[in-house]
């Protein structure tokens, strides 16, 4: 996919050689630029959930409000 075209589906896509990065991009959003520049993605984890529902993409905040905290 290269930036500019329709996602066609939603989940975390990266950019293909340099620059690098990864974003969440939804169904239909039109695939973004990098840093100003054209760039292609390729999908690498796709999500069949509503991503634009923070809830869903969200990490697990503590009963206080505070982030959520993983115990090693």
């Amino acid at each position: 996919m290269l930036n500019g075209e329709p996602c066609p589906v939603s989940g975390l896509w990266e950019t293909v050689g340099n620059p690098h990065t990864t974003r969440l991009i939804c169904k239909g959003e039109l695939m973004p630029d990098y840093m100003g520049k054209a760039v292609q993605w390729q999908l690498i984890k796709r999500d069949d959930k509503n991503i634009n529902d923070k809830a869903a993409v969200a990490p697990p905040e503590a009963s206080d409000g505070s982030p959520h905290k993983q115990e090693r």
